[in-house]
């Protein structure tokens, strides 16, 4: 299916939107984290992105500092719950071992990482050098798996040398979300969002703790990221995404897509329902509170470009119109990923089963 932009009226509404978008937390925000740029400036990748001093997070088995640059999301939206997600930079050469520190304290079941591939500086075994130490924590690397999409997921046995215990973490990078522009798609995006909801689920109840989300400086495609993770978990978009009259629409949109080389197409229809879709999604689903709360909780620059914020509307409107489902998601994959057994903190599962089970409202 096409790319689908807003159309011109909705593009104009979500600019507005964006645009009454508050930045009067900025000098607050910059004055409480005046000490953390003058007191940790090896341990930030760039001296303005500095993590929201009420929600950062603390290491507490580290003497010397409990400082790194990552904080524990709260999110609501209005899903049942509140969406606890941990959002920080990449690590840094100088703290690889506290950001496996972090996973450790934490009990973080999944790592997701949206690094661009020649910019990352790797805190993980690779298949040429299988494991790793990061000081008190030994890293190795299980099984890697990757794909025509962009994304990579990886396996990893975390073992804390101190008290002798393993846990296994999955990692998922995705490289297709450039750090100065958009994706060229958002289908890859959606699938993303659809694998990390069912890898965090498949995890053993041992690690109950928040997934990690990661980009380059930890505020914008991270947040992005974070912010759609919020809205896909939320009632009111899934009430929308599965409403029969809603449903109804999205058919009579990919029949005239279908026929689109038809003399008798109407492009004024066509956009007559892409416009409807559009109406719906906004009158339903709300973003810049959401927004407004990751800037609160993160950093006040957060998804701070105007087309991140327009690409939030699109992924939304795209997956209304054509749902991903983890049942789909994971046949596309490379058969060996589906049909080995996968060992999560010494329970096995079988994907090939799990598929049809785990997060099955989505399927």
């Amino acid at each position: 299916m096409t790319h689908h932009s807003l159309t011109n009226e909705n593009m104009h509404y979500a600019r507005q939107e964006y645009a009454t978008l508050s930045n009067e937390q900025d000098k607050a925000f910059e004055m409480q984290s005046l000490s953390h740029r003058s007191s940790n400036p090896s341990q930030n990748s760039y001296t303005h992105n500095l993590p929201a001093v009420e929600t950062r997070i603390k290491l507490i088995s580290k003497s010397e500092s409990d400082y790194i640059n990552a904080n524990l999301l709260s999110l609501s939206g209005d899903t049942r719950d509140p969406l606890k997600i941990v959002c920080t930079q990449a690590p840094l050469f100088e703290t690889f071992e506290d950001f496996w520190l972090m996973v450790w304290e934490q009990s973080s079941p999944l790592v997701f990482c949206l690094n661009e591939m020649e910019s990352q500086v790797k805190y993980w075994p690779s298949v040429e050098v299988k494991e790793r130490c990061f000081g008190r924590f030994q890293v190795r690397l299980e099984s890697c798996q990757k794909n025509m999409f962009g994304i990579t997921i990886r396996r990893l046995k975390l073992m804390d040398k101190i008290s002798k215990m393993s846990r296994n973490i999955i990692h998922m990078c995705y490289y297709g979300w450039p750090d100065t522009s958009l994706p060229h798609t958002t289908r890859t995006v959606r699938k993303c969002l659809r694998l990390f909801f069912w890898f965090w689920k498949a995890q053993s109840p041992e690690l109950t703790g928040p997934p990690i989300v990661h980009c380059l400086e930890g505020i914008n495609r991270a947040t992005s990221f974070i912010a759609l993770l919020t809205l896909f978990e939320s009632k009111n978009f899934n009430e929308l995404l599965y409403s029969q009259t809603f449903r109804h629409f999205v058919e009579e949109l990919k029949q005239i897509e279908k026929e689109v080389d038809s003399p008798l197409l109407s492009q004024s229809y066509r956009v007559y329902i892409h416009h409807h879709v559009e109406e719906l999604l906004m009158n339903n689903v709300t973003i810049i509170d959401l927004v407004q709360e990751i800037r609160r909780q993160r950093n006040s620059r957060a998804i701070q470009r105007q087309d991140q914020y327009i690409f939030i509307y699109q992924v939304l409107k795209e997956e209304l119109i054509e749902p991903t489902t983890v049942a789909h998601i994971l046949a596309e994959l490379e058969v060996p990923l589906v049909q080995e057994k996968l060992t999560l903190n010494c329970d096995e599962f079988d994907l090939s089963d799990m598929m049809l089970s785990a997060y099955s409202y989505y399927i």
